[in-house]
């Protein structure tokens, strides 16, 4: 799995096919010309694209032989799992040099299993090594109101289904287990010493893409798991407790 900038519309990884939509491809190409220099990073059989602050609302995932499209907003949170660990230093390295803006407010855990990128103002890329210890990932989902939130989570999951945590590599946190296949571990957190945007508070729409789909996950169009946090004060429980793939959630 790769990541690069290029100008055609559509590529293959494993499973998995991502768009982009351009009404013009050479307005497009421009920008990219004026925008981050991101040379083709990594190379192979299949490869990824990343995009700019000004053409994040035109990236479209869609599931490898599927008509079924799926728009990313710019502030969504998108997680690839990659099964190397080599590779996901690599690419690391690669997104760096090349200019990325690396955050840490994220995912506390990032030196260790993880990075996170912005690629547009707040859209966010996330690449994980696959190696976690007993799960397949830990995901922060960044807010600076965590009372708010675990009230809400003991509201509607009760008090037996979420943990907190102080002081951990410099975040307050609360935490819940996925209650789905992909075996992903959710916390809400507050960074002490990287301030975020306002609009990071209230509005979580988070996606998983697996490199590979999981041992209990044999299809590909398994491998692509999606749920969303609106505001604190809505029904959180529905979008915590029914994390369902893609097809079964009626996007077309």
């Amino acid at each position: 799995m790769g990541i690069t900038f290029f100008n055609d519309q559509e590529f293959l990884t494993k499973g998995l096919v991502l768009n982009l939509s351009f009404p013009d491809i050479s307005e497009a190409s421009r920008e990219l010309e004026t925008a981050l220099d991101f040379e083709r990073i990594y190379l192979e059989t299949g490869e990824i694209v990343l995009h700019n602050d000004t053409l994040s609302k035109d990236l479209f995932i869609r599931l490898f032989q599927s008509d079924r499209v799926q728009p990313l907003s710019d502030d969504h949170l998108v997680i690839f799992y990659l099964n190397n660990a080599a590779r996901f230093y690599e690419l690391c390295e690669r997104l760096k040099l090349a200019g990325a803006k690396q955050v840490t407010a994220f995912n506390p855990y990032w030196d260790d299993f993880g990075s996170t990128f912005i690629i547009a103002n707040k859209f966010r890329l996330v690449l994980c090594p696959g190696n976690y210890p007993g799960y397949r990932a830990r995901i922060a989902a960044p807010t600076s109101d965590l009372e708010q939130i675990k009230s809400n989570l003991i509201h509607h999951l009760g008090l037996k289904c979420i943990g907190d945590f102080e002081s951990h590599r410099g975040f307050d946190g609360v935490m819940m287990a996925s209650r789905a296949p992909i075996d992903c571990h959710l916390e809400f957190t507050y960074c002490h010493h990287e301030k975020l945007p306002i609009h990071y508070d209230y509005s979580h729409q988070v996606s998983f893409l697996l490199e590979e789909p999981l041992p209990d996950l044999m299809k590909p169009m398994g491998s692509y798991y999606k749920f969303d946090f609106i505001r604190p004060d809505t029904a959180l429980a529905r979008a915590c407790l029914s994390i369902k793939p893609i097809q079964q959630l009626g996007i077309k």
